[in-house]
């Protein structure tokens, strides 16, 4: 879903809009969405919408706030959301609440939908609109051990080649432990490189 310009309103069930300055509808409340190092953007929370719309919206808010570099070269996933106060810009203080317990991965029940999550998020915001939502990433280890092990069996086979090839084993595995080396290097440097990048 677009952003929504200043003075436009969405008629979806929770809009996302990257500028202010928008008359909010009978009960909804703004809320700001925080990712690091420096995105982030607002929404509009319905109350009478239920925990797993709300869910499946933030998710799908995270997904729009990570840039290409992000979504396809960063090992890291979305793990869970926290309560934050904005002090001021780009500064950002975490608050305990029961935001911490709750499993955005964890889809709700169908059966007997809750607000409880919409309430409390919108009853937050409203008494203070510095309160906001940030997305906490956790590193997604499963991508990095296949790249990992990729990298040491396509290094063997070239260890195997070489030393068939030219009768020299000991070098060719020699070259296939710097080249695995250089490549875990490479990967390190370029998670925290992206990583960086908002």
């Amino acid at each position: 879903m677009e952003p929504a310009t200043s003075g436009q309103h969405q008629n979806g069930e929770y809009g996302i809009f990257s500028n202010g300055n928008i008359e909010l509808p009978v009960d909804t409340s703004e809320v700001t969405l925080h990712l690091k190092p420096r995105s982030h953007i607002s929404m509009l929370v319905h109350r009478n919408r239920d925990d797993e719309q709300l869910r499946l919206y933030l998710v799908s808010a995270y997904d729009e706030m990570r840039s290409p570099w992000r979504r396809w070269l960063l090992a890291r996933k979305l793990r869970a959301i926290s309560l934050v106060k904005c002090r001021g810009p780009g500064w950002c203080e975490s608050v305990q609440s029961s935001l911490d317990s709750y499993d955005i991965q964890s889809k709700a029940s169908s059966h007997r939908p809750s607000r409880a999550l919409v309430q409390y998020v919108g009853n937050i915001v409203s008494e203070d609109p510095e309160y906001g939502l940030e997305f906490m990433e956790s590193w997604w280890m499963a991508p990095l051990i296949m790249v990992c092990l990729l990298g040491m069996l396509l290094a063997t086979i070239f260890a195997l080649w070489y030393g068939h090839h030219f009768g020299d084993y000991s070098g060719g595995f020699t070259i296939a432990a710097y080249s695995a080396g250089l490549l875990s290097t490479v990967l390190v440097l370029l998670q925290v490189a992206v990583a960086a990048r908002p």
